[in-house]
């Protein structure tokens, strides 16, 4: 997997159902934020709330094997 950021003008992350996306990383571009959030597509927002610039997204790396 290649981790990129994505803007959320160009993509949103898939909906897995129940209307919400997996887990994704995401950026806030007003405080720099980068943390974990998923996108509520039934109120088309992130479920970061407090976070009112999220401008970028990337998926996950796989956990580590143990």
């Amino acid at each position: 997997m290649e981790n990129k950021w994505i803007s959320i003008k160009d993509k949103k992350p898939e909906n897995t159902g129940h209307n919400f996306s997996e887990k994704v990383l995401i950026c806030d571009a007003s405080s720099g934020y980068i943390g974990m959030a998923r996108y509520d597509f039934e109120f088309n927002s992130w479920n970061q709330h407090h976070l009112p610039d999220i401008t970028h997204w990337m998926e996950l790396p796989p956990p580590p094997k143990i």
